[in-house]
């Protein structure tokens, strides 16, 4: 084997490794919105503002974060099934009085959400009795 045949090999495998490499990395999958009222995920009770919602397909990990950047919330989440309109990016929220849960992100572009469990102060308004609304805000990716 010549030295421009061994050159040309070399070449290719680190391009497929490469090639290889790049696709293991996942695509973060994240939402922008402005919420304009305090809300609950997880433990956490954030004020009214802006958050990005970042989540990692195949992951159950999703984290909130403020307009700084900085993770306010850590939580785990399931895949959500499909809304009506799955073209629309999109965050769904239970409320139960003047409490706002964050119920569900769903991201219009790559088809995918994700569903956050209930909390123990949710599930309590449920025992409660009080009365359940649903605030749907658009979102932005």
């Amino acid at each position: 084997m010549n030295t421009v045949s061994k050159m040309a090999l070399r070449v290719a495998a680190v391009m497929t490794l490469g090639a290889g490499f790049a696709l293991a990395q996942p695509e973060i999958n994240n939402l922008k919105a402005v919420v304009p009222f305090d809300f609950i995920v997880g433990h956490a009770t954030l004020p009214a503002g802006e958050y990005v919602i970042e989540a990692t397909p195949g992951s159950s990990i999703v984290q909130v974060r403020d307009a700084k950047g900085r993770v306010q919330a850590t939580v785990l989440a399931e895949v959500a099934s499909k809304p009506g309109d799955v073209n629309d990016s999109h965050l769904v929220f239970h409320v139960y009085g003047a409490k706002h849960f964050l119920a569900t992100a769903w991201n219009g572009s790559t088809w995918m959400g994700k569903e956050f469990r209930k909390t123990a102060a949710e599930r309590e308004s449920e025992m409660a009795g009080v009365p359940e609304r649903m605030t749907i805000l658009l979102a932005s990716k």
